[in-house]
C-alpha cells in the first residue's frame, strides 16, 4: 500500500517486503513496485551462493523449475581454459545458457573456446550441480 502512495506522490523508484513467497508472482504482475524483496529467499540465494564457493558469482533457485541457474567465473588454473564448448563433457541435465567476456555477451556455441576471465551462465538440474562443482570450483 505504501508503495501505491509513494508512486502517487511522484516516487521513481519503490521497493516492498513481501514474506510469503507465493505473493511474488501476483504483486509482481501488477507492476506497482520496482522491487520486491522477500528475507526467506534472499537468505536462501546467500545460503547457496557460500555453498557453492568463490567461482560461482551467483547461483538462483529458480520459481517452480528444478535446478540453479549458476554464475562461474573460469580460472586460470582450470582445466576447460582453451577448450571449446563442444569439447567439454558437461552433465546431461545442464546447459551453459551464455558466456560474458569483456563486458561481452557471446553464444554458448558449440565452437566457442572458452578462456580465462570468461563467466559462464549455466542453467544445471539440482543432480547436475555437484559435477559442474568438481569441473568448474
Amino acid at each position: 500500500m505504501n508503495c501505491l502512495m509513494a508512486k502517487k506522490k511522484g516516487a521513481a523508484f519503490t521497493a516492498t517486503q513481501i514474506r510469503r513467497p507465493e505473493y511474488t508472482p501476483v504483486v509482481d504482475s501488477l507492476k506497482l513496485v520496482n522491487r520486491i524483496i522477500n528475507p526467506y529467499t534472499s537468505m536462501t540465494h546467500g545460503i547457496i551462493h557460500y555453498l557453492r564457493r568463490r567461482d560461482v558469482q551467483a547461483a538462483s533457485l529458480l520459481h517452480n523449475l528444478s535446478g540453479e541457474l549458476l554464475d562461474v567465473v573460469i580460472e586460470a588454473e582450470n582445466k576447460v581454459v582453451g577448450k571449446m564448448i563442444q569439447e567439454i563433457r558437461i552433465p546431461k541435465k545442464s546447459i551453459i545458457v551464455t558466456v560474458l567476456r569483456n563486458g561481452r555477451i557471446l553464444p554458448a556455441v558449440g565452437n566457442l573456446e572458452l578462456a580465462e576471465g570468461d563467466r559462464l551462465l549455466i542453467f544445471a538440474h539440482y543432480d547436475a550441480v555437484k559435477k559442474l562443482q568438481s569441473m568448474f570450483i
